[in-house]
């Protein structure tokens, strides 16, 4: 998929970096199909109706939460879940409405609430312990 090759090197790229070949082709290919067709460009770039957005939202979410979850003693998998899935209820429930106004965490949250904080201000719904089992 052009789209996801084309993302992956948007969100990769240094500046002044080379544009590679595989990036080069297919943008190509969408703007001509732009020129000509007046396709709207997400659609000829392949973004339209693609969940990419989300995906990259939820990929950035689910990375606080390792990081959370890497913070926590925990003998088993399940038990980092259990206990990880604890720590969010606590702090959304608690810390995350006196916070959520906040563009960074205070200094004197925990490395894991801070993780946290992180992980809620992407704004999607936290995971339950099912998933958050999953992801760990």
């Amino acid at each position: 998929m052009m789209h996801t090759v084309l993302l992956d090197w948007m969100l990769s790229a240094k500046p002044g970096s080379p544009v590679p070949a595989e990036v080069i082709l297919p943008l190509r290919t969408a703007f001509l199909e732009y020129i000509k067709t007046g396709e709207p460009l997400d659609r000829t770039l392949g973004f339209r109706g693609s969940r990419i957005r989300y995906c990259w939202l939820k990929a950035q979410r689910d990375t606080y939460l390792r990081n959370a979850a890497a913070k926590l003693d925990a003998s088993s998998a399940s038990n980092r879940a259990a206990l990880l899935a604890s720590e969010i209820n606590r702090f959304m429930s608690v810390s995350w409405p006196r916070y959520r106004h906040l563009v960074s965490p205070p200094e004197r949250l925990s490395q894991l609430h801070s993780e946290l904080f992180f992980a809620a201000k992407i704004g999607l719904k936290m995971p339950g312990y099912r998933q958050l089992l999953r992801l760990l």
